[in-house]
């Protein structure tokens, strides 16, 4: 029997990479979490679908500090001991002056390989996506060895900061 219409698709068409479905799963959670400890979690959970490994790390008084992570070689623990002085050179500190995402290869600091040491040192290339509260960076995303584009990275670290917002909002309202 042929196939029917709908089951055809061009020649053309690639299948994505990263499956939209299991992000869009974890970014409606992500909407739903009452705490940020659960937003975190989620959101590298969230990154696998895009990337071997993720972590969040906080921007607290100048410091890149781990908040947690998932994925291959990656450890909570490794993550959590993670501090990186927001000041030294490396591709966090570009990072927080562009206030751009950045994707390619780690740095060759001493800082950017701690960084990379965090993540189990296998990976090759990074994401490392601004999460912002309004016009203020109140950490990075980061994702090992990305799949694709940071496109999947860059809508996890929106709906985080999103979060973030909402439950600093209801704390302050007593919601």
């Amino acid at each position: 029997t042929a196939p029917s219409p709908s089951s055809v698709r061009p020649a053309t068409v690639q299948p994505a990479t990263v499956s939209d479905s299991a992000i869009d799963a974890h970014l409606a959670e992500i909407g739903r979490v009452t705490s940020r400890d659960d937003v975190v979690r989620i959101a590298c959970h969230a990154c696998l679908a895009a990337a071997r490994g993720a972590a969040f790390l906080a921007l607290r008084k100048g410091v890149f500090r781990g908040w947690d992570g998932a994925g291959e070689e990656v450890t909570s623990a490794g993550i959590r001991s993670l501090w990186v002085p927001a000041s030294n050179p490396s591709i966090l500190n570009e990072v927080l002056h562009s206030g751009r995402s950045f994707q390619g290869a780690y740095g060759q600091t001493a800082a950017d390989h701690l960084f990379r040491a965090a993540f189990g040192s296998q990976g090759r290339e990074v994401v490392i996506v601004p999460v912002m509260i309004g016009s203020r960076m109140v950490g990075v995303l980061c994702a090992n060895d990305p799949k694709a584009d940071s496109s999947a990275v860059e809508r996890v670290a929106e709906a985080v900061g999103q979060a973030f917002e909402r439950l600093i909002v209801a704390q302050k309202t007593g919601n």
